[in-house]
């Protein structure tokens, strides 16, 4: 392979990672970020694109370009669910009787908002929790050891304010 088709897969590649992830920070909120990322992004789609217009009759440039977009989309995906940037809210519903609101309270760090709803048969409890992304796996995993039958909604907030979300971003979950 030449290393002009290796040029043209690794700018791609970069070039798609690079706008994936920017994409994902921008829907985030961090629009000044996306913004400057888009600096970076552009000058390697450049790059890459003028490797395979300029011998646009050469299929295989197109095929290698295709190629490392297509990668690109997983990595720029891969990294920014490594790196679990933002918040994520949890519904969960469980019996009153499990005491996850308090038992969740006590581990520290979590801002739980409880209320009674009436499920199918009997009342049941709505939990309510928004914390770091980075932290969703350990916590949801707690959640199912103490209540393996709670049925948990997982969203991605937009916004929030005020309540106990400015002390629980200074702390660290368990």
């Amino acid at each position: 392979m030449s290393w002009d088709l290796i040029s043209i897969f690794v700018f791609e590649f970069l070039f798609v990672t690079v706008m994936t992830f920017r994409w994902i920070i921008l829907v985030k909120g961090s629009k000044y970020l996306s913004a400057a990322i888009c600096i970076l992004e552009q000058s390697l789609n450049i790059v890459a694109l003028s490797m395979v217009v300029t011998q646009f009759d050469d299929p295989l440039r197109i095929i290698v370009f295709a190629l490392g977009y297509a990668i690109g989309s997983i990595a720029g995906s891969v990294i920014e669910e490594r790196l679990a940037l933002g918040y994520t809210q949890l519904q969960i519903i469980t019996s009153i009787s499990t005491n996850l609101a308090q038992k969740l309270r006590d581990l520290g760090g979590i801002g739980v908002t409880e209320w009674t709803v009436l499920g199918k048969e009997q009342e049941r409890l709505m939990l309510m929790i928004v914390i770091r992304r980075k932290w969703a796996v350990r916590l949801l995993d707690k959640i199912q050891e103490i209540d393996p039958e709670a049925f948990i909604v997982e969203m991605a907030p937009q916004a929030y304010r005020g309540g106990y979300m400015p002390q629980q971003l200074k702390s660290r979950f368990f």
